[in-house]
């Protein structure tokens, strides 16, 4: 297909034409000619006045932004002031008594706070028992309150209690964490509420005393509140080498402390516990006995009174080693080694006009130890009746083994009639165990009570293994 010229306007076909083109095109209405020659080129700098025409108005909306805020919004300002956090504890803090305490957080300004927690640093043994609302950690010591609105509070109530004597100062401190509503990051209080213990909740008090030519410790305690008091606990701490005959009430011995539930004492009520016992001339007393009265909540104990009576020498508690030597106990060896056999004889015998009843006998030793296993067997003895063997490991290489015959499993001890002479042979085999110490030593103490109160501990003795 052939192709069909195009035909541009103006085209200029003669050369001679060309004035009179540049007539038409450029000639001014006074007949003139713009200068070809005096051309000048400029640069345009239309970008560099839209950048700054940008960065104007981006500068006078924010100031814009700004001055609205502050003088066409006045409500709407924030201050950490407005944030108030305050504690009210007990008029009087009784030491060791659950008593309420609140927290509230008040906003007094008219934004709202989001992600409001509080927590609290706690003295020590201060605990929480319980709150409303409920705790969200672990100690019972935080709590998440969510939005708090501008003109109003939420309150936390505590149960709590503090184990600490009369007169004890310290801070209670709360921290609140929160972030305003026009605020991207978040701000915390700290207040601190002055506490003091102002009165005991009970009392206590120890003496020694000689009853009927018994030794004996007397403990007298006391509520001292209006309130009935709970699940209360006496222990008495009278050194490993005290020896308790008898107590009333009835007491059980819990690491090495004389201990007496309490399950209730009464508003204003006092009660007595009495021990009776005493240390072997040969032993070594402490040089106080130790009394108190602890509570337990969640799982941690509170001392709440105690009494420290000295007790140089353990005078007044000293028991009866007979000159006669009418208890005692011997052995076959005075060292042993690993596959020998330990011969124990213990003799008793009955010196006064009166027949002794209801006997029982404890021999109680203490060898070296390996991974908490005894270098002495106690497994296999071979004794007349069936004693009772608990063990209790001490340390890491000393492990006690305690050994009682009683009336109701040897015969023997039912009744000894003034004069009788009652023989216990006891054989004990010596263990070989690895890594067991070359030469070391065990000791055994043997003690005597009966149902008339009577008590005897003979002298110890020591047998040296290697």
């Amino acid at each position: 297909m052939p192709k069909i010229p195009l035909h541009r306007k103006n085209k200029i076909d003669d050369p001679r034409n060309i004035d009179d083109t540049l007539d038409e095109m450029y000639q001014e209405d006074d007949g003139s000619r713009p200068d070809m020659k005096h051309i000048v080129y400029k640069k345009s700098r239309a970008g560099l006045v839209v950048v700054f025409f940008i960065l104007f108005f981006m500068a006078s909306a924010a100031a814009a932004a700004w001055l609205g805020f502050f003088l066409f919004s006045p409500s709407q300002k924030f201050s950490e002031n407005q944030v108030v956090a305050e504690i009210t504890p007990p008029n009087e803090i009784v030491n060791g008594i659950e008593q309420d305490y609140t927290i509230t957080i008040r906003n007094d300004g008219s934004l709202a706070l989001a992600n409001t927690r509080v927590s609290l640093k706690l003295p020590e043994n201060f605990i929480v028992t319980d709150s409303e609302p409920d705790a969200t950690s672990d100690r019972n010591d935080g709590w998440s309150l969510g939005a708090i609105d501008g003109e109003q509070s939420k309150t936390i109530t505590l149960k709590a209690v503090y184990g600490k004597p009369k007169d004890t100062k310290e801070n209670l401190r709360v921290f609140v964490d929160y972030k305003p509503s026009n605020f991207n990051s978040e701000f915390e209080k700290i207040v601190d509420e002055p506490i003091e213990v102002t009165k005991n909740s009970v009392e206590i008090a120890l003496s020694k005393k000689s009853v009927d030519g018994k030794n004996q410790l007397e403990v007298v305690y006391k509520n001292i509140t209006g309130q009935t008091i709970t699940n209360a606990i006496v222990g008495v701490d009278a050194g490993s080498s005290f020896k308790m005959t008898k107590a009333q009430p009835p007491a059980k011995i819990l690491a090495g402390v004389i201990t007496l539930q309490i399950p209730e004492l009464l508003a204003n009520k006092e009660d007595k516990f009495l021990i009776d016992g005493g240390y072997s001339a040969s032993s070594t007393p402490p040089a106080a006995i130790l009394a108190n009265i602890t509570r337990k909540f969640n799982g941690k104990t509170l001392e709440i009174a105690k009494f420290e009576l000295a007790n140089e020498g353990g005078t007044g508690l000293s028991v009866q080693t007979s000159p006669a030597k009418s208890l005692s106990i011997t052995s076959n060896s005075e060292s042993v080694k690993p596959g020998d056999q330990i011969r124990l004889t213990i003799t008793y015998k009955n010196t006064t006009d009166k027949p002794v009843t209801n006997v029982a006998m404890t021999l109680v030793g203490v060898a070296p130890s390996v991974k908490n296993k005894s270098i002495f067997d106690y497994t296999n003895l071979a004794t007349i009746g069936d004693p009772d063997v608990v063990g209790r490991q001490i340390n890491p290489d000393k492990r006690e083994a305690k050994i009682t015959w009683s009336p109701e499993k040897t015969g023997v001890l039912k009744e000894i009639a003034p004069g009788q002479q009652v023989v216990i042979e006891l054989n004990v085999g010596v263990k070989t165990l690895e890594s067991a110490p070359k030469e070391t030593e065990a000791t055994y103490t043997l003690s005597l009570s009966g149902d008339n109160d009577t008590m005897m501990i003979a002298d110890p003795i020591s047998i040296s293994t290697k």
